[in-house]
């Protein structure tokens, strides 16, 4: 009876174990144990850092117009209802007699779904005012951003302005009432972000 051996070059069968399939399952086990949690929190905040950054994106932006136009009576940020804001460049020349509605006016801005404004608590504005030298300057006075404004700044073509509750959002930081405040908030999971305008019209967000 004759054997037949194996050539000594000869490849072994291709396959795994039964014990090297448990052991890779388990590592992958493990390390999803370790990962899911970090994952999940950083979902939870990555909508409101990524509004909260947007809005204060968009403040940044009226304030530099503000510079860069040189502007006589100023730029005003106002949020028109608890997810619409826009900003508007005041002057005459941005919008001459006889003056057009929504002329000067930025594109209506809506927050991500799910995210909407916190009601001011304390000292309620309407908006907020930038300087020709990008100074935060107070509502309704002369050479800067009049409160009355923000309510003028929804125009009839724009349907989203009223699909969320009017009403103010911006008011004093409690903790520093020389700062005005923003808040966003994630309404399912109940985070909030405070987007905060120095004296000086420098934008700070929460960390």
């Amino acid at each position: 009876m004759k054997l037949e051996t194996r050539h000594p070059r000869a490849p072994f069968p291709a396959g795994y174990s039964m014990i090297e399939l448990v052991v890779v399952v388990g590592l992958i086990v493990v390390m999803a144990a370790v990962a899911i949690p970090n994952i999940t929190g950083y979902l939870r905040t990555y909508k409101i850092r990524g509004a909260t950054q947007q809005v204060s994106g968009e403040i940044q932006t009226a304030r530099n117009k503000a510079i860069v136009k040189n502007t006589n009576q100023g730029v005003a940020f106002a949020i028109l209802d608890a997810n619409s804001y826009r900003f508007g460049v005041l002057d005459d020349d941005e919008n001459p007699p006889p003056a057009v509605v929504g002329r000067g006016l930025a594109p209506l801005r809506d927050l991500p779904a799910g995210v909407v404004f916190v009601p001011a608590a304390t000292t309620p504005f309407f908006g907020v005012g930038f300087d020709r030298l990008g100074r935060r300057c107070q509502l309704a006075s002369s050479g800067c951003a009049a409160a009355q404004t923000a309510v003028t700044m929804c125009t009839p073509s724009d349907t989203r302005c009223t699909d969320k509750a009017a009403g103010n959002y911006l008011d004093t930081d409690p903790l520093d009432t020389t700062t005005i405040r923003v808040r966003v908030r994630d309404e399912a999971t109940g985070l909030e972000r405070v987007i905060r305008i120095a004296t000086g019209g420098r934008v700070l967000n929460q960390k």
